[in-house]
């Protein structure tokens, strides 16, 4: 039998905000994740949230984290995926 192990608390957004023609999305994880270990998923209805958004900026560091994405279409819906 397999075993798996999760480390670490799973990503939780914290608020989403407009910025010109972006949606900046603030987030915590754990502390030790580097943004690199964030992808910023989205979908037009909240249960087809799987579409990768290649063009989102993730920084942060330390457990606070934000993803810089551009704005599209009338509604979106985001999950942020470690």
């Amino acid at each position: 039998a397999a075993t798996l192990t999760v480390t670490g608390s799973p990503p939780y957004i914290t608020s989403i905000a407009a910025s010109g023609a972006n949606f900046i999305i603030k987030f915590v994880a754990t502390a030790s994740d580097p943004a690199s270990a964030f992808k910023v998923l989205n979908g037009s209805v909240v249960t087809g949230v799987t579409n990768l958004d290649a063009a989102a900026v993730i920084t942060g560091a330390g457990g606070m984290y934000q993803a810089t994405v551009p704005a599209s279409g009338p509604s979106q819906f985001y999950r942020i995926q470690r």
